[in-house]
């Protein structure tokens, strides 16, 4: 192993309301945006491409993944009351300082409501079954195969899309979707380990993968150094409860 840096600190743990599915309205304006040419990260040889990559694995042993050497990772366990010792907050960054992705856990239920006129589109571009143990999905429902899933939320004028974990149904429309799945480890509660959490109607893009005019254009975006290491990275988490 060898992480950048893994401090315990004090924190907050993400709590949110239990799903309601679509239930309340909002402004379906708030969410357009005018389409625009996204400029995307270009992609270089591979032999151009710095090879090395690192292990981080938390001090519990419980989660454990790779990265590029050049990225680095904050590890942090948040102070939540309680007396399990499997909560995490972990950020990592690019060679930039960029927040590239966080793994998490610990999650309480989800939630999260919007009017009928915002369920839009969703499109799941790329996806591989990853050996993780299954456990409940983050719906409440009985979990498939925990995945990564590269998913877009095609709203009115723009297309926003996300890399993260899984093992709810993939979906055809909807108004939002998660980045969370479940082991069969109640202490654990909810996992992510994505680019964002949740993408809903007035979520921003991420910071390494830009908002996208079309669904051609997201697929394309497939072909970047960018994408090609988030996916590696997050596809080589395992988990030790």
């Amino acid at each position: 192993m060898n992480s950048k840096s893994a401090h315990v600190t004090a924190g907050l743990l993400i709590t949110v309301l239990a799903l309601t599915g679509c239930a309340t309205s909002a402004s379906p304006e708030a969410a357009s945006s005018s389409p625009a040419t996204t400029k995307m990260p270009s992609a270089t040889p591979t032999q151009e491409r710095v090879a090395a990559w690192e292990t981080f694995t938390t001090d519990d042993g419980v989660f454990s993944f790779e990265h590029p050497a050049e990225w680095t990772v904050e590890a942090t366990r948040p102070d939540t009351g309680f007396a399990e010792n499997n909560v995490w907050d972990v950020k990592v960054m690019d060679a930039s300082g960029t927040v590239a992705a966080s793994l998490t856990s610990g999650n309480g239920g989800i939630g999260g409501a919007c009017g009928g006129e915002q369920v839009v589109p969703i499109t799941v571009i790329d996806s591989q079954d990853m050996t993780l143990p299954a456990g409940a999905s983050a719906n409440g429902q009985d979990g498939v195969t925990p995945r990564f899933q590269f998913t877009a939320l095609e709203r009115p004028g723009n297309v926003v899309a996300s890399v993260g974990i899984t093992n709810t149904e993939a979906q055809t429309e909807s108004c939002m979707f998660y980045n969370l799945f479940a082991v069969p480890d109640t202490s654990l509660a909810l996992i992510g380990f994505a680019d964002q959490t949740m993408i809903g109607p007035f979520s921003e893009n991420s910071p390494l993968i830009p908002a996208f005019a079309t669904i051609d254009e997201a697929k394309a975006f497939m072909d970047t150094d960018v994408y090609k290491d988030l996916k590696r990275m997050i596809t080589s988490l395992q988990i030790t409860p």
